[in-house]
């Protein structure tokens, strides 16, 4: 039997067992990987890098002639597989094999069934795999030359030409073409490169198990087998086995500007959405302590504004409880993403992605909430408001419930719980806003305290907040920014009444980490720089879900979110800077891993991705989509600009970079996998940014 399986490999290693051994190898936590090997009952075989790849497993059946011929490593030795059901895994982590032993086979750990019993087994690295491509710098011949000289005239393997493709800048693997392979499209076009793209998935290690004889066996080092165990050069040019029935997207990634467009497929259509999934998040309201509070139902919004106090991020949901026998309907223009759902005589009416603040502003909102202020009498009206991007409840979680009736809104229940006279005093502070003059402190004491306290907000450290007499306001552009100091004030009077501690606790951490980087900046530089980084320095860090940001498309974030995955790297977080609050930042990063991603998405405009490793010598090495980065070799500061690149590719050039860097001696650092680590990397990057500015 025979089979072609693709493993996502995010490691150094590949791991060969039974699966019967998985709770024995969860349980050694590696601290025994030696004696699985001792025992043959477990293949441990290291790779150079961290490529995924497509193994066919052999059993009983001889291998072809090609399979014979075209290895470029191999390992001799021995398994044990009593039940029959052999993985293949990528590494050897306790983790992975948790993960299949509770949901079963997963993309890094594949289960192939063959005969029970004891085999000799072959490990046959294949030329397209990075172990294959690292180990070939030893052949006496350039890879791209040996093709030409062998099989001159006939096209290129797409697994070859994939490789000569991503590399051409970097490297001379086929000396003299260097132009053509980093024009792919034209060279095709034009005829001076013939490349065959029919097979675009291949094999890069065969597995071969047979009946026990006495042959040699290879020995390992520790438990696992060097990468260049046997190694050689075939006699013949290796043309590459193809795969069945498995795929690879490496060499499609690499040869995408020469592939046939595939029609996109017609999207399914999505299921049944509620039109309130804010609820999820909220319980049901409870009396107001004090008795209710009457809203003109020209002022439903100023609820909203409430919310928004609480939490920035909130969305928004209406629920309709309508008399027997009454009907009404929200008035919805057809082209707008408003959500309505009607089941008897209650109608929802959600809102979604739309902050709070802006439910009664937006252009496409105002007929529906217009039809909200005409509701019938007898109608009872939630008002719902949830942080849906949170995985947590947030102080913004409110719902406000009340029966209308001649044009006023008796709100009588609320959740969480809270007083008529926080309500009043809240709604107090709205209309304040609503005018437009500026906020009053209730007296000189409370200005005074109000004004002390400005710059520390997250939204005000940047706006210069004036004093008239007891009244707030901003010297310039007082309408975009009275709303953040009406939610100033608000969180200073009224944080007992709505618990803002949990929000504030959240935030904390951020906040430190942005104050410390701050300091070290501004303590390197020089008073001009001093004064750049104090423009700049005017916010914070704060938590944002991309998710959710303006502009992005959430298939194309997910793909970028996947095909960060395919190099190893998961996400960490989101966070928004304050002095550049259009670019939302997504944070990747791994355990064990010396590289950090970015994902960076303004509201207009494409995102760009950012690969970084620092280095021992203070040095550090970025490689970008970003058009137009430079060195800055005062500050060891190394960059190179790869627009419009596939993060894979990029990967592929980024450990180009940082091997050039390994060589002169120094050693990759770790990059802790947590946003905090993340932040500080980037404060140390522009303290030595701003300190060879200085010089």
């Amino acid at each position: 039997m025979r089979q072609d399986v693709y493993i996502e490999n995010d490691s150094g290693g590949m791991s060969i067992l039974s699966s019967s051994v998985v709770d024995r190898a969860i349980a050694g936590a590696r601290g025994n990987d030696a004696s699985f090997a001792a025992a043959h009952e477990a293949i441990l075989v290291l790779l150079e890098g961290d490529d995924s790849f497509i193994a066919r497993v052999v059993a009983n059946e001889p291998l072809t002639e090609e399979e014979e011929e075209q290895w470029v490593c191999r390992i001799r030795t021995r398994l044990k597989v009593p039940c029959g059901r052999l993985l293949v895994c990528a590494g050897f982590d306790p983790r992975s094999l948790e993960d299949f032993k509770e949901h079963g086979p997963h993309d890094s750990a594949r289960e192939v069934h063959v005969p029970p019993g004891e085999y000799r087994v072959d490990v046959y690295t294949h030329a397209p795999t990075m172990t294959a491509r690292i180990l070939r710098e030893r052949w006496d011949e350039k890879i791209g030359a040996w093709f030409r000289r062998e099989h001159k005239g006939k096209s290129f393997p797409s697994w070859l030409a994939g490789e000569l493709a991503r590399f051409a800048e970097e490297n001379d693997e086929d000396p003299g073409h260097e132009k053509e392979w980093g024009a792919l499209k034209a060279s095709v076009a034009s005829k001076k490169l013939r490349i065959e793209t029919s097979t675009l998935d291949w094999v890069g290690y065969v597995i071969h198990l047979h009946a026990r004889d006495g042959a040699a066996l290879s020995e390992p080092t520790d438990g696992w087998f060097k990468t260049d165990t046997d190694f050689r050069k075939p006699a013949r040019f290796p043309m590459g086995l193809p795969a069945v029935g498995a795929e690879d997207p490496e060499y499609r990634y690499a040869l995408e500007p020469i592939l046939p467009r595939q029609p996109k497929p017609t999207p399914a259509a999505p299921p049944p959405e509620s039109a309130a999934p804010v609820l999820k998040s909220l319980g049901e309201p409870v009396p107001i302590d004090g008795g209710a509070v009457v809203v003109p139902a020209e002022r439903i919004e100023h609820v909203a504004r409430i919310a928004w106090f609480c939490d920035r991020e909130v969305d928004a949901a209406a629920i309709v409880t309508l008399p027997p026998g009454v009907n009404w309907a929200p008035k919805v223009k057809a082209d707008t993403p408003a959500i309505v759902s009607t089941a008897g005589n209650r109608v929802e009416v959600g809102f979604p992605a739309t902050e709070a603040a802006f439910l009664f502003t937006l252009p496409w909102t105002v007929d529906l909430c217009r039809s909200l202020r005409r509701l019938p009498d007898g109608a009872v009206l939630d008002l719902c408001f949830a942080n849906t991007g949170s995985p947590e409840a947030t102080s913004g979680n409110h719902r406000w419930r009340g029966t209308v009736n001649t044009g006023r809104w008796s709100i009588t229940h609320v959740f969480p719980a809270v007083t008529r006279a926080a309500v009043e005093e809240a709604l107090a502070l709205v209309d304040e806003l609503d005018r437009g003059k500026g906020i009053r402190a209730r007296d000189a004491a409370e200005a005074d305290s109000l004004m002390q306290g400005a710059p520390r907000d997250d939204f005000l450290s940047g706006v210069k907040v004036v004093r008239r007499g007891l009244v707030l306001t901003t010297a310039k552009k007082a309408g975009a920014h009275l709303p953040y100091i009406a939610r100033y004030v608000f969180r200073r009077r009224l944080r007992g009444a709505w618990d803002l501690s949990s929000d504030e606790a959240q935030s904390a951490e951020l906040q430190q980490i942005f104050d410390d980087a701050v300091a070290a900046l501004t303590k390197a530089a020089t008073p001009a720089v001093a004064a750049f980084v104090a423009a700049q320095a005017t916010g914070t860090f704060r938590q944002a879900d991309l998710s959710r940001w303006q502009g992005v498309d959430r298939k194309r974030l997910n793909d970028f979110d996947a095909r960060f995955r395919s190099i190893g790297l998961q996400p960490l977080g989101d966070i928004v800077f304050e002095f550049a609050p259009e670019v939302a930042v997504r944070a990747y990063g791994a355990e064990g891993a010396t590289v950090y991603g970015s994902l960076m998405w303004p509201k207009e405009g494409e995102p760009q991705v950012d690969l970084f490793t620092r280095f021992s010598d203070g040095s550090s090495v970025t490689t970008t989509t970003t058009p137009g980065m430079q060195d800055v070799e005062a500050a060891k500061i190394f960059r190179s600009s790869f627009p419009g690149q596939p993060v894979d590719v990029l990967w592929q050039r980024h450990r180009v970079a940082v091997g050039r860097r390994l060589s002169t001696g120094c050693s990759a650092l770790p990059a802790e996998a947590t946003v905090k680590a993340f932040t500080q990397a980037v404060g140390d990057f522009f303290e030595r940014q701003r300190a060879a500015m200085r010089r």
